[in-house]
């Protein structure tokens, strides 16, 4: 009976004179003749079916040919919690038998943290936090598909495209047959294809259908402990048959200690109120706890160290915070119990400090009733409980598909022109996972306005609303690039953005400062989960009757929990207090 097979080999590094630990290796096989294996899970459509007559060659469906399907397939951790920095896989693959006039949607093979257990959408984009093989075969305008794309996490790395029905634009490059000299086809019909993934030495290589599609791409692929793979596929309004058999990954555990990440990142300019967070995980010898030493710009610096399997977090958070508007060069340096040694350094730098001044309109939401001079719409809602430390706060959405919800404020300058305003409150925004308040790819995102014409209603809630300012948090990529992202817009107008990862975004269960100030000169400056920056308006000017709007939105297919919490509001001239 064939079911899984874990096979663990121990390299001897005959030779070396220094203390290296050996390497260990872990394979997992599959062939589904007798269902899907223990230490696997299947969720939504997925099944194993018997193909032949004798009942005897079982395939992985996720999806069949029909409308409106979702399926995954869930591989546990088999490396016995180890930190895996390299990975071999191969599996034969199905993408074929529409009965729609175009297939749809994708598939897609993840290895990461933060994989559900459960289904995701969009299914063909992948999961969690690790790297993503995208399968997509549905243009949704963006000239994206059909095409193969690698992600870590959220961000694309390379595209490779196919032939095949696009919305509006024609690819610049195509994947050319070498057989036919012609741009290849995607799809497989009624057959299976080999497929071949392998990430080894940064580098990554992916063969599928006989052709070469990545050799050698460099990917900044930190190593992991704890990831799972996952299978993913999905259908729409078309759909497609997408299918698996003969499956076999092998990891490879790494020799020394590694960092897997490390905010603030390389490059990154954030508020002096932010941590420093690094997470260090070990390798095949155990990290010596007493060698873990950090410095800031060559000085010491103290930091809290919790430990969790092989993975160590370190965390610097002092009480004062960092020095504002100021470049600081982190290192890191460790050794394990055989003495491999891990130096590690990286830069960022602090903004200035950023405030609003005395606020003239707060509300903490405490006594759980809407304040007088504000109303909901849609499904937002005031809550006694629910923020920090249980304390009141605002409901915009849930994490539920197809929620929309606003929170508007009414004039209460008196009809006084604005011409600066600065806003101040604790936010939500939940996910990845629905362990962590939303879907794992969350969206779509929410928006600050403040402008005279703010609806006494609902509207397209990341996009902001009205003829004034808005401050735009987007977490979703609907196919131009222009997500994950921050922007602020005048009149309707966007005057600057910055680009983000999701990841940055997103707050899980944790509620974070966002701070919005915008001078009667058109500067801007902020910050948002501990990220600052600073824009400047092509043009601003003042206005009055002003109201101010919040919006959040979740899609279809992707959720997020979106809270607010104590909100402040400072304007110039300032308002008549209350």
């Amino acid at each position: 009976m064939k079911r899984i097979h874990y096979a663990i080999k121990r390299l001897a590094l005959a030779g070396l004179l220094t203390a290296t630990a050996a390497h260990a290796e872990w394979t997992f096989e599959t062939d589904f003749n007798d269902d899907y294996p223990d230490g696997t899970e299947v969720y939504g459509t997925t099944v194993v079916e018997w193909i032949d007559d004798d009942a005897e060659d079982g395939v992985l469906q996720l999806t069949l040919a029909e409308g409106n399907q979702n399926g995954s397939w869930i591989v546990d951790d088999f490396s016995e919690g180890q930190t895996i920095g390299e990975f071999e896989a191969g599996f034969r693959m199905l993408m074929g038998g529409n009965t729609s006039a175009d297939p749809a949607d994708g598939m897609s093979f993840s290895f990461g943290r933060n994989i559900p257990d459960n289904t995701f959408s969009p299914a063909e984009n992948g999961v969690g936090d690790g790297l993503r093989l995208s399968f997509d075969s549905w243009d949704s305008g963006g000239g994206e598909a059909p095409s193969i794309e690698i992600f870590i996490g959220g961000i694309s790395q390379a595209v490779a495209h196919f032939t095949g029905s696009r919305r509006l634009t024609e690819a610049d490059a195509y994947v050319i047959d070498p057989e036919t000299e012609e741009p290849a086809d995607m799809f497989t019909g009624d057959e299976f294809v080999e497929v071949k993934v392998s990430f080894k030495g940064g580098k990554f290589n992916l063969e599928y259908k006989g052709l070469t599609i990545f050799t050698d791409l460099e990917l900044d692929f930190k190593p992991v402990a704890g990831a799972r793979f996952a299978f993913g596929a999905r259908t729409g309004g078309a759909n497609n048959n997408h299918w698996i058999d003969d499956v076999t990954i092998t990891t490879f555990a790494v020799g020394k200690p590694v960092i897997s990440s490390f905010p603030p990142s390389e490059g990154a300019i954030v508020t002096p109120n932010s941590p420093v967070v690094v997470l260090l995980s070990a390798g095949s010898s155990p990290v010596d706890t007493d060698s873990i030493k950090l410095t800031l710009n060559d000085e010491e610096a103290p930091v809290e160290i919790s430990e969790d399997g092989v993975v160590l977090t370190m965390t610097h958070a002092p009480e004062g915070g960092l020095a504002p508007n100021t470049a600081y060069t982190a290192a890191v340096t460790a050794k394990d119990s055989a003495g491999a040694k891990l130096e590690f350094s990286w830069e960022f730098s602090t903004s200035e400090l950023v405030s609003i001044g005395d606020p003239d309109l707060v509300f903490d939401f405490d006594d759980g009733d809407i304040p007088e001079g504000t109303e909901v719409y849609g499904n937002a809602m005031v809550e006694f409980e629910g923020g920090v430390d249980d304390s009141g706060v605002l409901l915009l959405t849930e994490a539920t598909n197809s929620q929309l919800g606003s929170f508007v404020i009414d004039d209460f300058n008196e009809g006084a022109n604005i011409n600066a305003i600065g806003v101040a409150m604790k936010l939500r925004i939940g996910g990845p996972g629905e362990d962590l308040g939303g879907s794992s790819n969350p969206a779509d995102g929410f928006a600050f306005s403040f402008a005279p014409d703010v609806p006494d209603g609902t509207w397209l809630a990341e996009e902001g609303v009205g003829s004034g300012i808005s401050v735009c948090i987007d977490t979703w990529d609907n196919g131009g690039g222009r997500g994950p992202s921050c922007r602020s817009k005048f009149w309707r107008r966007t005057v600057a953005t910055a680009k983000m990862p999701k990841a940055d975004l997103l707050t899980g269960f944790d509620f974070t400062d966002l701070i919005v100030r915008v001078e009667t000169d058109g500067r801007w400056s902020g910050l948002q989960r501990h990220a600052g920056f600073r824009q400047r308006a092509a043009e601003f000017t003042d206005f009055s009757n002003g109201k101010i709007g919040l919006a959040a939105r979740p899609g279809p297919g992707a959720f997020s929990v979106q809270q607010w919490m104590p909100f402040q509001i400072a304007v110039k001239p300032p308002a008549p207090r209350r």
